[in-house]
């Protein structure tokens, strides 16, 4: 949603996007310094009343999924597999 928000040029006031967000100003701020870290070149114009990015900066978060064997499982969790994933209604192992 923050992405969206800063590419369209959408996000309004610094406290305003927080409320939104669901995150007080100061841990937006945070947030944005963290953005700034992984290399996003962000910024706030008060002209326009919202942060956006510069020089075609784009958020992009990707997410990876590995089936593992029940003795890569158990070299993750120290040499047992927990209860909770034992359980869990996507576990076929007994």
């Amino acid at each position: 949603m923050l992405d969206k928000l800063v590419v369209n040029r959408r996000t309004g006031s610094p406290a305003e996007l927080a409320k939104r967000l669901g995150v007080s100003r100061s841990q937006l701020y945070l947030i944005i310094e963290y953005l700034k870290d992984m290399g996003l070149i962000i910024s706030y114009s008060r002209k326009i009343n919202s942060f956006y990015y510069e020089e075609n900066s784009r958020l992009s978060i990707e997410f990876h999924f590995k089936v593992i064997s029940d003795e890569e499982g158990k070299i993750i969790y120290g040499g047992k597999i927990p209860q909770y994933c034992a359980d869990h209604p996507f576990s076929w192992t007994q």
